[in-house]
């Protein structure tokens, strides 16, 4: 996630690293959190990771503007432990009352409980979800998460645009892509599959490929049609902590990220919330 705390990316590095000694600290890995979000509820297993993630998509809102486009036919790559995919779900369900999002994620710790997510939350009838890694071409990659490595196959995107139409749809309102740097090999390899898309919300990460990644891929998207805007959202960390307290039902895994959430309310005026939005023109 793109989360920026006035110093930017070795910020974010503190947090997650932070957040990745208490999962490895916590004799319980997983806990259900309860979330009030407007006239919404929500409900999800998560680790630690899962609690950061929950607060930048629903709280604090990353991707905000995805919704607004009242999309139908969604996919979402790297979907880790479901967090966008239900809320997307619950809010094409609201609109259109019906639709499709494809949730891939690679991480079995991640994809298990995703699977769980879906299920409580009532969107099973609309989201497929797929254990794999999105590649260039078909293949196996090694992943890792918190220390653990698996071998995982990988899905194009072009294969996606193919089970999409076996469900009965022939275009994708949105891609959302959150997929640590390997959206530089997607955007830019074997990308036919931009031709079925309408939109896209993503993360881009210089650190990964460089300047000359992000214009590649900025290359890529407007050779296939698409304008590309930078969201920028910045946040007071105090108010950021008042709405988490008053959205998030306690629990032993609340009172943790709460404590650390005051922490950078001290030390930090603002939280920068970046992606990209892409619109076909």
């Amino acid at each position: 996630m793109s989360l920026s705390l006035g110093l930017g990316l070795c910020a974010r590095k503190l947090i997650y690293k932070t957040l990745r000694i208490m999962h490895n600290l916590s004799t319980t890995k997983y806990s259900l959190v309860s979330i009030k979000l407007d006239d919404k509820r929500f409900k999800f297993y998560t680790h630690y990771e899962g609690l950061q993630v929950i607060d930048e998509i629903l709280l604090l809102g990353q991707y905000h503007l995805a919704y607004r486009l009242k999309p139908r036919v969604v996919i979402d790559v790297g979907a880790h432990i479901g967090i966008f995919t239900v809320s997307m779900a619950k809010h094409i369900k609201e609109v259109h009352n019906n639709g499709l999002i494809i949730a891939i994620e690679p991480v079995s710790a991640n994809y298990n409980v995703m699977l769980n997510n879906i299920e409580i939350n009532m969107v099973k009838d609309i989201v497929k979800p797929i254990k794999a890694a999105v590649a260039s071409k078909e293949d196996y990659i090694e992943v890792e998460w918190i220390s653990v490595r698996e071998l995982v196959k990988t899905v194009t995107m072009n294969r996606l645009i193919e089970i999409v139409k076996e469900k009965g749809y022939n275009y994708i309102d949105l891609v959302k892509i959150d997929i640590e740097g390997a959206e530089l090999e997607i955007l830019t390899k074997n990308n036919k599959w931009l031709e079925y898309v309408k939109a896209i919300v993503m993360e881009v990460h210089p650190d990964v490929y460089g300047i000359e990644g992000i214009k590649s891929i900025a290359k890529a998207l407007k050779e296939k049609g698409f304008e590309v805007r930078w969201i920028k959202k910045t946040i007071n960390t105090k108010l950021a902590l008042k709405k988490w307290i008053e959205n998030v039902y306690p629990n032993p895994s609340w009172l943790v990220l709460t404590t650390w959430k005051s922490f950078v309310g001290i030390y930090f005026n603002r939280i920068n919330i970046n992606y990209w939005l892409a619109m076909r023109k």
